[in-house]
């Protein structure tokens, strides 16, 4: 069944896209592009190590593994990754804690034969008991060879301290410990890998992309012939089962009349007004004389909308200028819809023991690089993905991350105590995130941590008490620039250009941007069409064009 939602998307691409729901319930966006050279499909699945048994830690890793080990259309081992590999293409999965990955690209001229098995995955696996042991061996090796890369053991770390009763403390790559534990059998691994997809490997979890050098109608065919087999079951997404069916509920209700808002915000006021076909078939013929003329014109046409920026965020909400698509009412010049608000953090103890945030200690870890690294990690409350649109993280990262004069990193370099810094965000989950400063460290800063680890907090103080200028006076260059603000008015809020700088960056990327290679860009489109609005299934949160001023200064402080 195909959707009438309109897509966000660069307005330069000759891509061609359509989103489509199958009757089981699995959603799809098709991408043709006959640029491409190879064609690629990824299909997501919503569940991850998250709901791994407590006494079969790593059973989700282990699944994604076993679907490789052949189905009932297809029962030789390693049958699918044979075919990908004798035309041309590459096959890969990977399981995290809210979702399982699953993808491949090959010569497009082998697309069909290749969907066909690959849909195979999802509808009859054998599990074949031959195969088992030694596919947990090799689950085994992997998480050997884990245990020297410095990200993975960090990451575990992390868990190790976490409470044993939270999702979080699952050990989710799995070994042979965990996974046949002592006193079982392999037989009842087995049987327990079998319950597992037959209760969450269900189509309403599930996105798929393809991404191919055939047109919508042909790859629509083979979604709908492959990928409808696909059973059903209605399981409750991994938000429902941690925060609360209810609860997720009113959060995707208050975000729904929000989320279209923004997506005509985005459409009609940052990208300009979609043209009408026979405008869109003369741009497509001139496309290729007129294509650096275009983007010079945008560019300084935001230049322009950017002047205007600070209408559109007051006081948290956001606030639509009367120029965008929306009519305002006949009382009131401006719309003003208030954003979802952040998922309320849980008591920290339900997380991490008490004594891991009160004993001010600082944990060394040996690494297998020869580069001294220090890592602050940060336990934030999470707005993923129903606020994805105003996330406050992004601006976080931007200022303790930014490298220029006057920033963190200037200051530590000044000092010879660090050469790099980066920001990330390592966990996003359904209740929390945790938010990570990657300091590299110099000779001389391996000998001076404490006095790192304080220089980092007074640039955190000093942005928790950011004065930022009302939009109106910013605009005023006069020596009475130090004393336009009120401080009172003004305290915890950023100064809008850099909200405004951001979103300009942001929007001009994904403007200009340059084609993916057609993996990159299945993966990115599942991902976003199984997390986010379908409108935003091509930018995903690449585009966050609001500033919500609450969640900004909680995550902040």
């Amino acid at each position: 069944m195909s959707s009438d939602i309109e897509l966000i998307k660069p307005a330069f691409t000759t891509k061609k896209y359509r989103l489509i729901t199958l009757q089981n319930k699995l959603r799809v966006i098709l991408v043709s592009d006959t640029n491409l050279d190879s064609s690629a499909a990824c299909l997501i699945v919503g569940t991850g190590s998250i709901r791994d048994p407590p006494d079969r830690n790593g059973l989700s890793h282990f699944l994604e593994h076993m679907l490789f080990m052949g189905t009932k259309k297809y029962p030789d081992e390693g049958e699918f990754a044979k075919f990908i590999s004798e035309h041309a293409g590459h096959d890969n999965a990977s399981t995290g804690q809210r979702t399982t990955n699953y993808y491949f690209n090959i010569d497009s001229k082998y697309f069909n034969e290749a969907l066909d098995r690959f849909a195979q995955f999802f509808i009859s696996p054998l599990f074949n008991e031959s195969c088992t042991m030694r596919e947990l061996n090799i689950v085994h090796s992997e998480h050997q060879k884990n245990q020297r890369i410095d990200s993975w053991r960090l990451r575990q770390i992390l868990r190790n301290f976490s409470n044993k009763d939270h999702y979080f403390h699952i050990f989710s790559t799995g070994s042979v410990q965990t996974l046949n534990p002592e006193g079982s059998s392999i037989l009842e691994t087995r049987e327990r890998l079998i319950q597992y997809f037959n209760k969450y490997y269900s189509a309403s979890l599930m996105s798929l992309a393809l991404v191919g050098t055939q047109s919508l109608d042909e790859l629509q065919e083979m979604a709908e012939e492959y990928f409808s087999p696909i059973a059903n079951f209605d399981v409750p997404t991994i938000d429902e089962e941690i925060l609360g069916k209810e609860y997720v509920k009113q959060l995707s209700e208050s975000s729904q009349k929000y989320t279209q808002i923004c997506s005509d915000l985005i459409r009609n006021y940052y990208l300009g007004k979609n043209k009408k076909n026979k405008d869109e078939k003369l741009n497509e013929q001139q496309h290729d004389d007129k294509d650096q003329q275009g983007e010079d014109q945008w560019e300084l046409e935001w230049k322009k909308k950017c002047e205007k920026y600070g209408d559109l965020h007051q006081s948290g909400v956001l606030v639509l200028h009367p120029n965008s698509s929306i009519k305002s009412s006949s009382d009131s010049k401006n719309i003003i819809i208030k954003p979802p608000s952040l998922i309320p953090l849980p008591n920290n103890n339900t997380i991490f023991p008490e004594d891991v945030f009160n004993s001010n200690q600082i944990y060394v870890v040996l690494n297998y690089r020869q580069a001294a690294i220090l890592s602050l990690q940060f336990l934030m409350p999470s707005s993923y993905p129903f606020s994805f649109l105003s996330s406050p993280i992004h601006i976080i990262s931007h200022l303790i991350g930014h490298e220029g004069n006057g920033s963190l990193l200037s200051e530590l370099r000044k000092k010879m105590l660090a050469s790099e810094l980066t920001t990330s965000v390592t966990q996003q989950n359904s209740d929390f995130i945790v938010f990570k400063m990657d300091i590299q460290l110099t000779q001389e800063g391996s000998n001076q941590i404490e006095e790192i680890i304080d220089i980092c907090f007074q640039y955190i103080d000093m942005l928790k008490q950011t004065v930022g200028i009302p939009v109106e006076q910013q605009l005023q260059q006069t020596e009475q620039q130090n004393s336009i603000c009120n401080q009172e008015q003004t305290k915890n809020k950023l100064p809008i250009y850099i909200i405004a700088d951001i979103l300009l960056k942001d929007i001009l990327e994904f403007h200009t941007q340059e084609s993916s290679e057609p993996l990159n860009q299945a993966l990115n489109y599942s991902h976003n069409l199984l997390d986010f609005s379908p409108e935003y299934a091509i930018c995903g949160c690449t585009i966050s064009p609001l500033y919500n001023e609450e969640q900004e200064i909680r995550q902040r402080n």
